[in-house]
């Protein structure tokens, strides 16, 4: 007699990748004169989005727990960095909030922490070079997604953290702020992620 284990058997052929799937991950940390949180979405072509985050009323320390999160975003023509964006939040309780987000000033690039083929030799992070080592740079970050570095070449980086003013309407309240939010895009546009027009308005699909 043969008895099975019952377990799954493996999925097998070739991995489907980012760039096929398409992926987005957003994360905002803000603060406004009423509410501050953090909200972290991400989603990978049609699969199930996965969202976390909690706000909390300042006045208050009462906590919402997000339960969904939707984006719309307006990018910079020929880039994925963002002008400006929309996040709408649903929570635990049944509230929700509407986050306008606009970008103010150059993103901060990850360079200098040994992202994206940081330090000098161009091997980033995890790499000995002794029990000391120590370099400075100077990098241009005035266009919306290259880095241009001292040898005026220049890199795409695929993780930036954009500092942010924005507002909030939590059910009719509204509230202002700043904060930073990072946006990543990988691959196709994911269906997760709604574009808006030139105006602001979400674009016609």
């Amino acid at each position: 007699m043969r008895r099975g284990m019952g377990v799954p058997e493996p999925v097998t052929g070739p991995k489907v990748t980012l760039a096929e799937k398409g992926h987005v991950m957003s994360f905002l940390f803000f603060s406004t004169d009423t509410h501050s949180g953090s909200l972290l979405f991400s989603g990978r072509g049609d699969d199930t989005p996965y969202t976390t985050g909690v706000v909390t009323d300042r006045r208050t320390q009462a906590s919402m727990h997000a339960t969904r999160i939707a984006l719309s975003v307006q990018l910079h023509e020929g880039t994925r960095r963002f002008r400006q964006a929309q996040v709408d939040v649903s929570f635990e309780g049944g509230q929700s909030m509407r986050i306008g987000v606009l970008a103010r000033g150059a993103s901060i690039a990850m360079q200098g922490l040994g992202y994206s083929g940081g330090y000098d030799d161009g091997k980033g992070l995890g790499v000995w070079r002794g029990e000391n080592h120590l370099e400075s740079d100077v990098w241009d970050v005035s266009h919306p997604s290259k880095v241009v570095l001292p040898d005026s070449t220049h890199k795409e980086h695929w993780h930036r953290i954009q500092p942010v003013a924005l507002s909030a309407d939590l059910d009719g309240h509204a509230s202002e702020g700043t904060g930073s939010m990072t946006l990543t895009i990988a691959g196709k546009l994911p269906q997760h992620l709604q574009m808006q027009a030139a105006s602001g308005s979400p674009a016609a699909t």
